[in-house]
């Protein structure tokens, strides 16, 4: 199974969003902590994007605030008019600008290259394995009702022959 994650739309921390032309029109620096930097940068390369500065941190990165002061000072001496990180990282931060430069964060969808067919024939056994363990638990807890309501039924009926 081979799957890619496009870029789909650039938002900042209260979920306002920015024209992807409007991002072409000027130069951006790029900063993240993912496990896959390199992949993060080339996707936005392939948007056409122009990278004035890049700045990859090791994944699960939490950023501290001489780090993002550093970070908009390098994409100011390159020219950078926004800062673009991934939304994993966005969330760690929660502003819509550092040192007075627009940070957004790139969502991503999911595109499956090839073993979408696979993977919608695993699910589907999956769900089949899951509803018919179901049933047989339904069908387990109503026998056991009924045994508990034969149950019930043999002491009413000793109750009653005792009282005779």
């Amino acid at each position: 199974m081979e799957v890619s994650f496009p870029p789909e739309r650039f938002i900042n921390s209260r979920g306002a969003s920015i024209d992807l032309e409007k991002l072409r029109e000027e130069t951006v620096a790029v900063f993240c902590g993912i496990g896959n930097s390199e992949a993060f940068r080339e996707s936005l390369e392939n948007l056409e994007l122009e990278i004035g500065y890049f700045q990859a941190f090791p994944d699960h990165h939490h950023y501290h605030e001489e780090e993002l002061d550093a970070i908009a000072e390098s994409a100011r001496e390159a020219g950078c008019k926004h800062l673009l990180t991934t939304l994993k990282d966005l969330v760690k931060i929660e502003k819509t600008r550092w040192d007075n430069i627009p940070l957004w964060a790139v969502t991503t969808g999911i595109e499956f290259e090839n073993g979408q067919e696979l993977l919608d024939e695993k699910l589907e056994d999956l769900t089949d394995l899951i509803h018919k363990q179901r049933d047989v638990r339904a069908e387990r807890e109503e026998e056991e009702a009924d045994e508990e309501d034969d149950d019930e039924d043999d002491d009413y009926d000793e109750d009653e022959e005792d009282e005779d």
